[in-house]
């Protein structure tokens, strides 16, 4: 008789870890479609066995915890792929937005307004003393000066839409970002520390740690960082060598504008926040890539207004008098024409020759001599250089970001793979649970059946 009890009480363990695995299964196929969700698997364990002098009879199975399907290597590699694929996007995305101000349609302005000034100046050494040519120059040079401030706003406002001097911009709204997020990871592992914590057997919080895989993939758009699990189930987030969230604390992030270029550090103890990848490492560098561009215009501008005006200065005008200045201004902000009389510009090489044009030449000339300042490059084609170069780097950028967002599509199916629910799987295992429910049910019923005969025979 204690042996059909015991066989009995087998049964019902059977039935009831089949209830619970059918429940799991219910569970992976609700949440198919879910964002977020790790498939969840029971794992089942032998009830402690019965010691007999003879043998060991096994006394059944349960259900011993839930966890969730996922590989943490995987998920790293998929953050870090994010944390790659978002920097390059965002840095192609401000490189061509700065390409379609500067060469919108593929056509280079500047390139072009400098174009035009040489071959105006190109007439002038023909027929000096033309007045509709010199007219012509002029407007040229306003034309190139006026090309020059264009692509300076153009850059500046670019730069400013990341972050201005009042730190207004999309950089500060990231780093506000950052810190929401690092605060509810923060209060996430307080929450999971407590509910692990507080259960009689070892059980995760899987739902509360999904949630915070959820949100540490949406911070891996924004920054780069390290994670380490505790061993009371907490994460700790670092930045570099510093901690953005520890246990249930969190640390702020701010921007810091006292400086040459914007820095993040923490809020705490003014530790600068190594950040080089994300949405945020890409504007710190696209915000110094602009500015390093507009330092370059204004060094154009500076040496074409100074060579020009050297080699004008040096010449003679209609009047036999030392030539004007064409241009005014110490940069790209400002350059401009002072020169309104067409009469003063310097085009001849000595006083009353003013028909020879031999100095409308010699700046010809100048204008396509390489100069140190400008990376050897000559005034003439600085601006098609300039332009090709960030054409390059656009291109560079681009590529870049194909191959990292390939990188991250490759992690993303790993994880799917390792911890993404499969209705086909799920559906396959339901069926699997129906019959072992079944042969656990015809047990049971054999069992009851054979009890009744013992009890019939007393």
């Amino acid at each position: 008789m204690a042996g059909l009890l015991s066989a009995l009480e087998i049964g019902r363990r059977a039935l009831l870890t089949t209830q619970q695995q059918l429940a799991v299964n219910g569970q992976n196929i609700a949440n198919a479609d879910r964002v977020g969700y790790r498939r969840r698997e029971a794992v089942t364990q032998s009830t402690l066995p019965i010691d007999t002098p003879t043998m060991e009879l096994g006394t059944g199975v349960q259900v011993v915890n839930v966890i969730r399907a996922i590989d943490q290597s995987l998920e790293s590699s998929l953050r870090q792929s994010t944390q790659s694929t978002q920097y390059h996007q965002t840095m192609t995305d401000v490189l061509s937005q700065l390409e379609n101000r500067l060469a919108p349609g593929g056509n280079a302005a500047l390139d072009e307004a400098m174009v035009q000034f040489e071959n105006d100046l190109q007439r002038l050494t023909a027929s000096p003393e033309t007045r509709e040519l010199r007219l012509a120059f002029l407007n040229s040079a306003r034309s190139l000066a006026s090309q020059i401030h264009q692509d300076a706003a153009g850059t500046r406002d670019l730069r400013d839409s990341i972050v201005d001097a009042n730190g207004r911009g999309t950089l500060p709204d990231t780093i506000s970002q950052i810190n929401t997020l690092s605060g509810q990871i923060a209060a996430l592992n307080g929450r999971i520390v407590a509910t692990e914590q507080s259960r009689f057997r070892p059980q995760q919080a899987n739902e509360l740690r999904d949630q915070r895989d959820e949100l540490l993939g949406n911070l891996a758009t924004l920054t780069n960082f390290t994670v380490s699990e505790q061993p009371d189930g907490s994460l700790t987030l670092r930045i570099g060598t510093e901690s953005l969230v520890n246990a249930d604390a969190s640390r702020k992030l701010a921007l810091d504008l006292s400086g040459t270029a914007p820095v993040v550090a923490f809020s705490d103890n003014g530790a600068p926040a190594a950040i080089d990848a994300g949405q945020t490492g890409a504007m710190l560098g696209a915000w110094q890539y602009l500015a390093d561009h507009e330092v370059e215009l204004d060094v154009f501008a500076q040496t074409l207004a100074t060579e020009t005006n050297a080699l004008l200065a040096a010449g003679f005008d209609l009047d036999g008098n030392a030539g004007a200045e064409l241009f005014s201004g110490s940069g790209a902000a400002d350059i401009a024409v002072a020169l309104n009389d067409t009469r003063r510009l310097g085009l001849s090489d000595a006083a009353g020759s003013s028909g020879n044009g031999k100095q409308a030449a010699a700046l010809l000339d100048h204008l396509a001599s390489p100069l140190a300042t400008l990376g050897n490059h000559s005034l003439s084609e600085y601006p098609n250089a300039w332009i090709g170069q960030l054409a390059g780097d656009v291109a560079t950028s681009n590529r870049a970001a194909t191959l990292a967002a390939a990188t991250e599509a490759m992690y993303t199916e790993a994880v799917a793979s390792k911890s993404g629910v499969s209705l086909d799987e799920e559906m396959v295992h339901m069926l699997q649970l129906q019959r072992t429910y079944q042969a656990s049910a015809k047990f049971v019923a054999a069992v009851d059946e054979m009890l009744q005969q013992a009890l019939a025979m007393l």
